[in-house]
């Protein structure tokens, strides 16, 4: 369950639910309107995804809301570095007046999901997780992050009384991700509920 693109609410606006913030531009490479890129995602999935939908490119901290589209024209790694095109931006010039800009994706322009138990991140965000118990569910809190890694991914919770839960999101554990009533249902074993 790869997370795709999470934001970062510390360094970016927060526009409508449905605008992701994919990454930013970085320094020209070549003559010919590349860049490095910088993406938002770590996950190659993500950025292979975003890179099939059109985009907006806005100077950094401003909404991407209203912004006209562009097109990516290539995207290939280089080393450890990725490098991006873009339709419009065919000079170092204009590479070098946007550096640092931010790239953004409009959802119902990603491709779909056809995986299943995968989920976006930003429908993941927000959701109240409910621990199953023999005398009912029992909160645990609101997901405010999901972390990638090394094995599986994690959903980071913030409790009632302000701490922060870290919990596998695996199948094993899972009983039901509810979008439209905005819960998770886990049943987890003991211990791993503690802060």
């Amino acid at each position: 369950m790869p997370p795709v693109m999470p934001r970062d609410p510390e360094r970016s606006p927060q526009p409508s639910h449905d605008l992701w913030l994919v990454g930013r531009l970085g320094r020209p490479v070549g003559l010919r309107g590349e860049c490095v890129f910088h993406p938002e995602s770590h996950s190659a999935e993500d950025l292979e995804r975003a890179a099939q939908a059109p985009v907006r490119i806005v100077p950094a901290g401003e909404s991407p809301e209203g912004r006209p589209t562009t097109r990516w024209e290539g995207l290939r790694t280089q080393g450890h570095r990725i490098v991006a095109l873009f339709d419009g931006l065919d000079s170092r010039e204009a590479i070098q007046a946007r550096t640092h800009w931010e790239v953004w994706v409009d959802r119902v322009d990603m491709p779909p999901l056809d995986e299943p138990d995968t989920w976006w991140v930003d429908d993941l965000v927000g959701c109240e997780v409910l621990q199953v118990g023999e005398e009912g569910d029992v909160s645990l809190g609101l997901v405010t992050a999901v972390a990638e890694g090394p094995a599986h991914d994690y959903l980071s919770i913030e409790t009632a009384d302000g701490r922060a839960l870290h919990v596998p999101l695996v199948r094993a554990y899972l009983r039901e991700v509810d979008l439209e009533r905005k819960r998770i249902l886990l049943d987890l074993p003991e211990g791993l509920t503690s802060a």
